[in-house]
């Protein structure tokens, strides 16, 4: 992307080199950390497809999905471990962005396109970060490299052969990379003048082509998020309203991608490409009018994030466009190379914090995987309201095949998977699976024999609800004085108005179960006290996991007070609309 003309091409190593390094060796350790987070949604779903296949699994004609396949294939034709096939899934992400940013740095000396790269890893993503493996995300990747070969302008033969490949692999990404090439194209153009006609030609025909077979072989999906589009657009109440809302989202969620979106529109006016401004500032706007056709509202969210993605690139590639300039304005580059680097930092201090978030997930899939195994049973099903905690990511349609792979780790025998009450309930799906059947999705039923026997065996059973069915309610008196809830040795430490876990042990010495269904409402909550003063009496409420029959261990949500001092936590259980158990386990905090 660098704009200066060269016939050589400079490999010089400098401090922005050694940057974009470590920034890859960082992103690459968390992800091998953070592996079993990295499978969230869309991303287990590809990646158990390709497991039971041994071979690329693509849906939609969207062939770069398969570069997201390429290290975890590996390691299913070498018999890896399934905790290994995780890692190198998670970790393949981040080696797809190194790869470009070694050919497009060392091949065509783009001092850009690392920068560009480490920020569509980044930049607008939290909750995004744990699904990896969406279209758009690697379609922006080869956006990097067909950029970095056009303003290289190096066209040898091997040159054509990755330019044809970055084209082909952008066309079949998805609808909204196709939008961002144009927008490419166009830069290029302003930059250029007429000189590339040809070229442009030959990208226009290549388009036209693309759209021709589209319009004939597109997917029943992608007809009907079209048509979903296009209703959006008629029926939606867009208005004055709306547009202050927006502004409010975008500042609350997206406040560095509007800072630099400032500082790329104000070095453009310094270095008076005023064309350029505009054109950048209206794809923007344009970009934004598109996305709140396809996606409306304001919900924060791991697909909200996925949905206005292509901001990050209408921002990030024309700065770092500039950024790799070797002329003029040095300190005002030097400038944004700071900014740059700091909002990437922060970022990935946004990621860790968002972790812990899908890090509570996994930990209540672990604790449920762990009571199944001891039940002997490899089919069950969990309430969705039993799983749903304010300080975890929500369950979701890919629970199922979370917590298969998760299992497969410990070994094939061990595997397990774990429904939804609502997905058991979809349709006919109660009625519908047999003994030697697994519901992958709620909308997919398949044999257990279809799963890769070297990494999952189900054998037959039925699915076996965790929580109880169609149960009595029971009167609070019958377990007040058989429930017990163990809290960890010691004093606790809290910041005023933080949010977090505690672990917690609940015992029934009833010789009945205490149950977890939503006829019951049974929660563990809490009261704080302030010496002999009731601070607040009814705590945030967290649904009991499972039917408590001897045992169990799980968390609790708790908010602590807005002022610091010396508390009490006193944690019980309550029959929401019925009364406290009074158990009243004591716990003494340090709020600070």
């Amino acid at each position: 992307m660098q704009q200066v003309d060269r016939d050589t091409v400079s490999s010089s190593f400098d401090f922005r080199d050694i940057f974009i390094h470590l920034a890859f060796v960082l992103l690459a350790l968390m992800a091998s950390i953070m592996y079993a987070e990295r499978m969230f949604a869309d991303a287990s779903y590809y990646l158990l497809h390709m497991v039971n296949k041994g071979w690329f699994h693509v849906e939609h004609d969207r062939l770069v999905l398969a570069l997201s396949q390429v290290l975890p294939w590996i390691g299913v034709k070498f018999g890896m471990s399934m905790k290994t096939i995780l890692i190198l899934f998670s970790v393949g992400h981040v080696c797809f962005f190194y790869g470009i940013f070694v050919v497009c740095r060392y091949r065509y000396g783009d001092r850009g396109a690392g920068l560009l790269l480490i920020l569509l890893q980044t930049l607008g993503l939290e909750m995004g970060y744990f699904t990896p493996m969406f279209e758009l995300y690697y379609g922006a990747g080869m956006l990097v490299l067909f950029a970095s070969i056009l303003w290289a302008r190096r066209f040898a033969t091997w040159d054509k052969v990755l330019l044809f490949l970055s084209v082909l692999f952008i066309l079949t990404s998805h609808p909204m990379a196709v939008m961002l090439w144009g927008f490419v194209l166009v830069l290029h153009a302003l930059e250029f003048r007429s000189k590339y006609l040809r070229w442009y030609a030959l990208f226009a025909a290549g388009l036209l082509l693309f759209l021709v077979y589209k319009f004939f072989a597109s997917s029943a999906y992608e007809e009907t998020k079209a048509l979903a589009f296009i209703d959006a657009l008629r029926v939606m109440p867009y208005g004055t309203n709306y547009v202050l809302e927006l502004g409010r989202f975008m500042w609350k969620y997206y406040w560095e991608l509007m800072i630099l979106f400032v500082l790329s529109l104000s070095w453009m006016i310094i270095d008076r490409k005023y064309l350029k401004c505009a054109v950048v500032f209206l794809a923007f706007v344009a970009m934004l009018v598109i996305i709140n056709g396809a996606h409306y509202g304001f919900q924060h969210s791991r697909y909200q994030e996925q949905v206005y993605f292509p901001l990050t690139w209408i921002v990030a590639f024309p700065l770092t466009l500039s950024l790799a300039r070797e002329i003029g304005r040095k300190r005002w580059r030097q400038f944004l190379w700071i900014v740059v680097s700091v909002f990437f930092t922060l970022k990935v201090f946004a990621i860790i914090n968002e972790s812990e978030f899908f890090g509570n997930r996994i930990a209540r899939m672990e604790r449920l995987i762990s009571l199944t195994r001891s039940m002997h049973m490899h089919k069950v099903i969990v309430g969705e309201g039993n799983v749903t905690h304010a300080s975890s990511a929500g369950p979701n349609w890919s629970y199922g095949i979370e917590t298969l792979l998760l299992s497969a780790c410990d070994g094939k025998d061990r595997t397990v998977t774990i429904c939804l009450d609502s997905d058991i309930g979809f349709e006919n799906n109660n009625k519908t699976p047999t003994p030697d059947d697994y519901l992958m999705r709620k909308w997919d039923i398949y044999p257990s024999s279809s799963l890769n026997q070297r990494y999952f065996n189900l054998g037959s059973g039925k699915y076996i609800p965790l929580s109880s069915a169609n149960s009595v309610l029971i009167p609070v008196d019958t377990f007040k004085s058989a429930i017990t809830i163990v809290l960890p040795e010691g004093d606790l430490h809290m910041p005023r108005g933080a949010f977090r876990t505690l672990d917690m042990v609940l015992q029934n010495s009833a010789n009945m179960t205490l149950p977890s269904d939503s006829t019951n409402a049974l929660f563990v909550s809490y009261h704080w006290v302030k010496g002999e003063e009731m601070i607040v009496w009814d705590g945030h409420r967290t649904p009991l996991e499972v039917d408590i029959v001897d045992t169990y261990a799980q968390t609790i949500d708790v908010s602590s007070p807005e002022r610091t001092g010396h508390y009490t936590l006193v944690v019980d259980i309550v029959a929401e609309g019925r009364g406290w158990f009074g158990i009243d386990t004591k716990k003494k905090v340090w709020v600070y």
